[in-house]
C-alpha cells in the first residue's frame, strides 16, 4: 500500500507540474513581475 500512495503522489505531481506549465503559458501577462512559482500557487 506504501508503494502505491507513492505512486499516486508522483502522479500528482507530474500533474500540478503540467497543469502549472500550462497556466504559466496561458496567464504570463496575469502573474506579478518577481513572483515565484511558488507564490503564485499561493494566489490561485
Amino acid at each position: 500500500k506504501q508503494e502505491e500512495r507513492n505512486g499516486e503522489a508522483e502522479e500528482l505531481r507530474k500533474e500540478n507540474k503540467r497543469k502549472l506549465r500550462l497556466a504559466n503559458i496561458g496567464k504570463f501577462e496575469a502573474i506579478p513581475d518577481g513572483m515565484t512559482p511558488k507564490e503564485f500557487l499561493k494566489q490561485v
